[in-house]
């Protein structure tokens, strides 16, 4: 079983199917986390989880910004990093990771990595609005990439 089909939900927007996995499964901590390595030949698909920064009965409303930065090193088309077609999507129903972590519906952003320069670090960011109209939250993580 390939890791993009390890979990038990499969998410869809605009005839593309996101399917989550627990590799690049980023839980809001505060700041941007590090993931693992991913190679510049690899597309995965990242879960930004804000269910630590949501209080009981809030959700995700509306992505208002994506974006992909380079961090460490020289990447001219560091924006690509991370795609948007498909867009990134809050995740319409509840979904479980391999690793067992179960994210409430409208509690996560899924959206597609791919490509990037080998040495390079990204830092994406998400920014998103709450059911709360005092709340927006900036998820965010950082991805090495690396062919190794």
């Amino acid at each position: 079983m390939s890791l993009l089909t390890l979990f038990q939900n499969v998410l869809s927007v605009q005839a593309v199917t996101y399917v989550a996995n627990s590799r690049f499964y980023a839980p809001y901590v505060g700041y941007a986390a590090q993931l693992p390595a991913k190679d510049p030949d690899e597309t995965w698909v990242l879960t930004l989880d804000a269910t630590a920064a949501l209080a009981p009965g809030e959700t995700l409303t509306k992505i208002t910004l994506a974006q992909s930065v380079v961090m460490v090193g020289t990447d001219a088309n560091a924006a690509a990093v991370l795609s948007t077609s498909p867009a990134p999507q809050i995740n319409p129903a509840t979904i479980t990771l391999s690793n067992s972590v179960s994210i409430g519906a409208a509690n996560a952003v899924l959206c597609e990595i791919t490509a990037g320069l080998s040495g390079c670090k990204y830092q994406i960011t998400i920014v998103v609005e709450t059911s709360n109209p005092f709340k927006t939250l900036a998820l965010k993580c950082v991805i090495p990439v690396s062919s190794n």
